[in-house]
């Protein structure tokens, strides 16, 4: 029935266009054929989104780090975040030699974005006292 409808639509669509030449008829047609193909992308996305596992806040680890200053550390309780300890033996080696890893090389290392690196590289640099040279 579906299809049915939509070849209805088309058609009606190109016999009015039609008085215009080709050209208008397949302008006439183009307006259906986009709604039909953004229905199909909103359908494929939604169909996506629902097979998708979903991640439960209890059994996600968090970071054992204190939350940014303004306020938004808590909204990603939900987001999967490396844990003190990953970053801890992660660099160990590099705290063990008195240095600290770039914001750059731990988000590269552990894969999270600037706002996590930071606070990591902030919890890292807690650990162990640097000598500023």
């Amino acid at each position: 029935m579906l299809a049915l409808g939509v070849g209805a639509t088309i058609a009606a669509n190109v016999l009015y266009g039609t008085p215009f030449g080709a050209l208008g008829a397949v302008i006439s047609a183009r307006p259906t054929i986009a709604f039909i193909g953004t229905v199909e992308v909103l359908l494929g996305m939604v169909y996506s989104a629902a097979s998708a596992p979903a991640v439960h806040p209890e059994s996600a680890p968090t970071a054992a780090m204190p939350p940014s200053a303004n306020g938004h550390g808590t909204r990603d309780r939900a987001r999967m975040v490396v844990s003190a300890d990953v970053a801890e033996r992660t660099y160990a080696s590099t705290l063990a030699s008195g240095a600290l890893p770039s914001i750059h090389r731990i988000r590269a290392d552990l894969g999270v974005d600037q706002q996590h690196g930071r606070q990591i590289r902030e919890y890292l640099a807690s650990l162990t006292p640097l000598t500023i040279t």
